[in-house]
């Protein structure tokens, strides 16, 4: 019996173990089977955290391109706006001083039309002297010839005769009186001629001068209110103590007490742009002809410097138009210019525009409305 027992506890022990085994393997799957469903899950994991690593590689180098466009788009806009503010702050200052030339002018034009009146009328009065004393030595010549006649008759030596003689010498008195006062006369009418033609020929140059001051004045009040709706369009101020500190950036001794009237128009481009000009403005998108003349007055600007007069540079935008179809008709030239720029019909003169606003400014100006 002893083997038969030893037999059948070596098999129990050996059951229990393959029990345990059982056990041991099925707990050894288990583990597998997670081992590899986690295994899985993380290559899973891992594939979409590699393609999202690479989408946002994509969108980091997106970003980081628009970045820098939107930093150039910024250094444009910000180099525009100091443009404009300084370009309006000089227009204001030129129109300043062309509204004081016009007054001026207008005051010496005054001054010389009343100097030319009372010239002519002294003149007028001379005159009229002048033929009087004329007169009265005709009067007095014939008085004398007269006297002369008489004594002549009564040269027989009678009583009559002593009285011509007194007579005759009271004539050549009279002549003698009314010779001076004749030649004073007509010096006198010299004189007053000469007058009025000096007074007549600066009454004509005080004319010409008023002329050209007003519209030296009319030209500058166009470049202000260009320059108005530029500074305003480029600097987005909403309100005038907002565009004073970006004026007193560039103009330091500039204030609003010391200058009243560009205060107020500063109050006025604002107000006027944004009720009336923005609401009108309609930029023009050019077709492939009229970008290829833009592009050409682009180029034309590269030879420019802000250091050129504001004719030489519109003499050059008149060659560029006329040398890209628009010989012709030079004012639809002009009209492109101001459509795809300005978002109006007309504008400012160019060369002065430029001479204002500055020659690269224009330059990149023109390049941001024709993209």
């Amino acid at each position: 019996k002893k083997p038969h027992t030893a037999a059948q506890l070596a098999f129990a022990s050996a059951t229990s173990d393959s029990a345990l085994a059982n056990e041991a393997l099925t707990a050894a799957t288990v583990v597998k089977e997670t081992a590899v469903a986690e295994y899985y899950m993380a290559a899973e994991a891992n594939a979409t955290a590699q393609s999202s690593l690479s989408i946002a590689t994509v969108n980091a180098s997106s970003a980081s391109v628009a970045l820098l466009e939107k930093r150039e788009e910024k250094d444009v806009a910000i180099g525009a706006h100091n443009a404009a503010v300084t370009t309006h702050t000089e227009a204001q200052l030129l129109a300043s001083a062309a509204r004081a030339n016009a007054t001026a002018a207008s005051a010496a034009l005054a001054d010389k039309t009343e100097g030319k009146e009372v010239a002519v009328i002294e003149f007028n009065a001379s005159t009229e002297a002048n033929t009087a004393a004329q007169s009265d030595l005709v009067i007095a010549l014939a008085m004398v010839n007269e006297a002369e006649a008489v004594l002549a008759s009564e040269a027989d030596g009678t009583t009559d005769y002593d009285a011509a003689i007194v007579a005759h010498e009271k004539a050549l008195l009279v002549l003698a009186a009314y010779e001076e006062a004749a030649i004073s006369a007509s010096a006198n009418l010299a004189e007053k001629t000469n007058m009025r033609d000096i007074a007549v020929v600066d009454f004509d140059m005080a004319l010409v001068a008023e002329a050209v001051a007003q519209s030296e004045l009319a030209i500058a009040t166009t470049n202000v209110s260009s320059a108005s709706d530029v500074l305003v369009e480029t600097s987005n101020a909403d309100s005038k103590e907002l565009l004073w500190k970006f004026v007193k950036k560039y103009k330091k001794n500039i204030s609003e007490k010391n200058y009243p009237i560009f205060d107020n128009l500063i109050d006025y481009a604002i107000k006027y742009f944004n009720d009336v000009i923005k609401q009108q403005k309609k930029y023009k998108k050019p077709n492939t002809d009229e970008k290829k003349a833009l592009e050409a007055l682009i180029k034309t600007l590269e030879n420019c410097n802000d250091k050129m007069l504001p004719e030489d540079i519109q003499t050059l935008i008149y060659s560029t138009g006329k040398e890209n179809g628009y010989a012709e008709n030079l004012r639809d030239w002009f009209k492109l210019i101001y459509e795809v720029v300005f978002g109006d019909e007309n504008g400012p003169r160019m060369g002065f525009f430029i001479s204002f606003f500055g020659v690269n400014e224009t330059k990149q100006l023109i390049k941001d409305k024709i993209k």
